[in-house]
């Protein structure tokens, strides 16, 4: 048998795993720009539920999971289109969820209500130590709840103390998931910033 012959019978070689993950930064893109919406509606008008923001996270690990044990188990080539679906619907969801916050939030006509109500705990979520996430912890004033949790900035954590009253400026949001603005002392002393 000539080389000719041989270099015909041969098997063609296997697209590298190199080759197979740029196929799929497309999709990882989407991803992305996703997430980055969420964030960014959430920051901006921040629910006060925070079940909408809480579901962009399996939706983004999904993918990232899935790739990790195709790769685990050698069989990234034949599961590439699987993955690359994956990757667009998770995005696709994501970046849903964060148009839905940001127009909840954007197109509100709905006047501000502000709230009173007093801050029972003080906390930094075990996962966000070093991060700068605060959360300040508040008696409810929905039916049905006993408190409410909100992600504050570094200085409003560190200006307010447990047991001091405030006042949150909680909207009805466009599509009813409530989310809210300002939030001030309720005190004579640092004065109604929010009125």
């Amino acid at each position: 048998m000539n080389a000719r012959a041989v270099q015909a019978v041969e098997k063609p070689r296997a697209p590298s795993i190199r080759a197979l993950n740029k196929q799929l930064q497309p999709a990882s893109y989407l991803l992305m720009i996703g997430l980055v919406g969420v964030l960014v509606a959430g920051s901006s008008y921040p629910p006060l539920d925070l079940n909408a923001l809480m579901l962009g996270t399996p939706l983004f690990l999904l993918p990232l999971l899935a790739h990790i044990v195709v790769l685990v188990r050698k069989r990234l080539a034949a599961n590439v289109g699987r993955l690359r679906r994956i990757y667009l619907w998770a995005g696709a969801a994501l970046i849903g969820i964060g148009v839905v916050l940001g127009f909840n939030g954007l197109a509100d006509r709905t006047p501000p209500r502000l709230v009173r109500t007093s801050i029972t705990r003080k906390h930094l979520p075990n996962s966000a130590r070093g991060s700068g996430a605060y959360v300040l912890t508040l008696a409810s004033w929905r039916p049905g709840r006993e408190a409410e949790e909100i992600f504050v900035s570094s200085a409003e954590y560190h200006s307010l103390q447990v047991g001091d009253q405030i006042v949150i400026e909680v909207h009805a949001g466009l599509f009813r998931v409530p989310w809210w603005g300002r939030v001030c002392h309720d005190d004579h002393r640092y004065g109604r910033v929010c009125e």
